[in-house]
């Protein structure tokens, strides 16, 4: 855990460091004042929590009454064709055969985030209870959350539900077997839509037509990076490098909508290194211990509690919510991430002292370890 977080601090400091010198000092002193000092505050006092039983169970019970909050929020949106803000989706509701809601948050996208990551928890719980009322509930509660989210019309939401049930399935079942399934599944869904003509590769700006502007982006983030490779044009830079750079009037956007390309055109390959380490040694904080626990992974059913389910709600929950970021952004951004690297960090680091534990009692012929 202590690297999760030196990672976390190194990055906090690189990116105030390289918003002095970004073409945007502006908007990089907004990231740092309103997302990454108080989520590192929120971050250390959490790490300091005991996340025992009762509150995992109480923190779950809130995200699931705020999931299905918001839902009955975005299904009066919707029968009422009518949100509380965000102009650009009203504007683009009216020209549209369909009709996006955003409930309480500014973007319809994050809204299907939130809804996608509650389910990824819900039906977590689900395969491990052997509750059948609590089965049912969540599977109930699992289903409106889905129709909510279908309001959304958020792709990226969607690729995050499935990327998270995947990390469920492995963790669950089997990896192997869930690593072909996805392999051949992917394959498949490419080639058929190639087939009926959904993907269109012929020019370039079908293919950023039919992404809905993201291959213009990513193409022009790309282009940032090949110009400043090493330390890029700063913190929060992208608008108005993209602006400068790469069109010739307004960008009107503040990130690629893909974030590995974002960290790589504001921080070069400076900030790419530090992002690729913190989200390695993340996943693999959050995953360390669970293989002997998960039956998919060579583990004993018997041995996955509360604490292990809940480390795997965290962790098929980070694959989702990373997952979204690469297909829309907003990593270092979002509250969640930070919540769930300090929750998961904690039971780890339980994981890990319950091994040692077990270890010297076995070692030293005792049941009971000596620090009991």
């Amino acid at each position: 855990m202590i690297w999760l977080q030196r990672l976390l601090a190194g990055f906090g400091v690189l990116y105030v460091l390289q918003a002095l010198y970004s073409e945007d000092a502006s908007r990089g002193l907004q990231n740092v004042c309103f997302f990454f000092i108080p989520f590192s505050l929120v971050f250390a006092l959490l790490i300091d929590l005991r996340w025992d039983r009762r509150l995992l169970v109480y923190c779950g019970v809130v995200v699931a009454a705020e999931a299905l909050i918001f839902g009955a929020i975005g299904f009066g949106q919707y029968a009422m064709r009518d949100l509380f803000w965000n102009d650009e989706v009203m504007l683009a509701n009216d020209f549209h055969v369909y009709f996006r809601v955003n409930s309480l948050f500014w973007d319809p996208n994050i809204f299907g985030r939130y809804l996608a990551l509650a389910t990824v928890i819900a039906v977590t719980v689900m395969l491990w209870t052997r509750r059948v009322p609590t089965a049912l509930a969540l599977s109930g509660g699992a289903i409106v959350l889905l129709v909510a989210m279908a309001m959304t019309f958020s792709q990226s939401s969607y690729a995050a539900l499935l990327a998270g049930l995947a990390a469920l399935a492995a963790l669950r079942w089997s990896l192997r077997w869930t690593t072909a399934v996805c392999v051949v599944g992917i394959a498949g869904a490419a080639i058929a839509a190639l087939a009926a003509g959904s993907i269109d590769l012929s020019t370039s700006n079908r293919v950023n037509k039919d992404t809905g502007g993201r291959a213009n982006l990513i193409s022009g983030g790309l282009e940032l990076f090949a110009d400043r490779p090493v330390w890029g044009y700063g913190s929060g830079s992208f608008s108005e490098a993209f602006e400068e750079q790469i069109t010739d009037g307004p960008a009107l956007v503040s990130e690629s909508h893909t974030e590995p390309v974002t960290v790589a055109a504001e921080q070069g390959a400076l900030g790419l290194v530090a992002y690729a380490a913190l989200v390695g040694v993340a996943l693999w904080v959050l995953a360390s211990g669970l293989g002997t626990m998960m039956p998919g992974i060579r583990g004993s059913p018997q041995s996955a509690g509360p604490p292990a389910i809940a480390a795997a709600a965290i962790l098929a929950a980070m694959i989702a919510l990373l997952v979204h970021t690469v297909t829309y952004a907003g990593f270092f951004e979002d509250p969640i991430t930070w919540v769930l690297l300090a929750a998961g960090s904690v039971l780890a680091a339980d994981r890990a002292g319950d091994d040692q534990a077990t270890e010297r009692a076995s070692t030293d012929g005792s049941a009971v370890p000596a620090e009991a």
